[in-house]
């Protein structure tokens, strides 16, 4: 894993599969480019509370959750989504 600085953690294309994959002690996080993995759905997102710029480029991610309005920056491209509220 690559840490980007103190508040952010780039770990694009590591096969990544659920956000729980993550490790606990990057609950911190600003800054999180998980592009290029195997995610599916986000459950779990709400753990990185401090989150501002997510970006999931090319993964599997089929569903939006609508807490992603607090997001700065949220980068999703080549995703299969659909959009549901919780």
């Amino acid at each position: 894993m690559t840490l980007t600085d103190a508040s952010g953690l780039d770990i694009k294309g590591r096969g990544i599969q659920e956000l729980d994959d993550v490790s606990e002690h990057h609950r911190d996080l600003e800054t999180l480019l998980l592009d290029n993995n195997r995610i599916e759905d986000l459950q779990g997102i709400q753990q990185f509370q401090n989150i501002k710029h997510l970006s999931l480029i090319n993964n599997q991610v089929e569903i939006i959750i609508s807490y992603f309005s607090s997001f700065f920056f949220f980068e999703t491209f080549h995703n299969n989504f659909r959009s549901e509220t919780y």
